[in-house]
């Protein structure tokens, strides 16, 4: 088996897009960094940091929120 390869060529209006989608990734991975930090914090957490972020208050995400 064997791979083809291809060069995508994008006009204007998509490279807008694709660089507007790399962005909101950046947003959503320091959203969830910042609460895993935050979670840090918590005294009543004690999991490991992959299930820090189920177990944070909701209280914690709605005043993230109110932040921004």
């Amino acid at each position: 088996m064997y791979a083809m390869k291809r060069e995508i060529k994008l006009n204007k209006k998509e490279i807008s897009q694709m660089r507007g989608m790399a962005g909101f990734k950046r947003v959503v991975y320091n959203f969830g960094l910042d609460l895993l930090v935050a979670s840090w914090q918590l005294p009543e957490i004690t999991a490991s940091d992959s299930k820090r972020i189920d177990a944070i208050p909701e209280s914690v995400h709605s005043s993230y929120d109110a932040k921004t």
